[in-house]
């Protein structure tokens, strides 16, 4: 039997829904700037998976109004013909070019992160992964001296390493000195060169290069956490 909280997350979504179709009635601004984001920010949704699912959630809604405007008159075929005279070769250049150029996400291995200002790299966050734990322990050893010891299991967020790891790529941050990042450089106009430690970048561009060449080279991908079930 479904529980309380199931049925009320149901009615929940339906309420989104009904919300945002109201939003596009009153404003007529596009629903997938709405729906997309709300999938994954109120309820966790995967971002692949709502992309997904406020695409076809769109085309069935849009088919039903164009057939009204259609009947209504209110279509204009001749410029709607014109818009897919470019739309339509554009999508599929896009989709090649895409095909070409971007790698293939099951031949990529991580992606690493950096981001948390000047400091002196101590660790790195695992966010979950512990599969990877063996492989970060053999990388970590000649940078030990450095202050590089620490493996956390925890994930972390607020990031960029974020979204590569919601849709199965490993996304690592490193863990750093705090130095002044939160207390003055972080998103200030203070963020400026002579802020900058000379030593710690040193040390920074050492390991996360070597991270990134020993990631390359390895025998086998790195393992993968299995994607949210939603």
């Amino acid at each position: 039997m479904p529980s309380s909280g199931g049925k009320q997350m149901d009615w929940l979504y339906t309420l989104s829904g009904f919300a945002v179709g109201a939003i596009v009635g009153l404003t007529g601004v596009g629903g997938g700037s709405l729906m997309t984001p709300l999938l994954v920010l109120a309820f966790g949704v995967a971002p692949m998976t709502a992309v997904g699912t406020d695409l076809l959630f769109a085309a069935l809604t849009k088919t039903g109004g164009a057939w009204a405007h259609a009947r209504l008159g209110n279509v204009d075929w001749k410029i709607v013909g014109r818009l897919a005279a470019g739309s339509v070769p554009a999508s599929a250049v896009t989709l090649l070019l895409l095909h070409v150029f971007v790698p293939d996400h099951a031949k990529l291995s991580a992606y690493y992160n950096m981001d948390n200002g000047t400091g002196n790299i101590r660790g790195i966050y695992l966010q979950e992964d512990e599969g990877a734990r063996p492989a970060f322990e053999k990388w970590m050893e000649p940078f030990q001296s450095t202050g590089m010891t620490t493996l956390a299991i925890r994930g972390v967020g607020g990031t960029d390493h974020v979204s590569f790891d919601e849709v199965g790529l490993p996304g690592f941050q490193f863990i750093q000195d705090p130095i002044e990042y939160e207390t003055r450089t972080h998103h200030t106009n203070m963020d400026v060169y002579e802020r900058l430690q000379e030593t710690d970048l040193k040390q920074m561009a050492v390991i996360v290069a070597s991270f990134a060449y020993m990631t390359a080279n390895a025998d086998e991908l790195l393992p993968r956490k299995p994607l949210p079930k939603h």
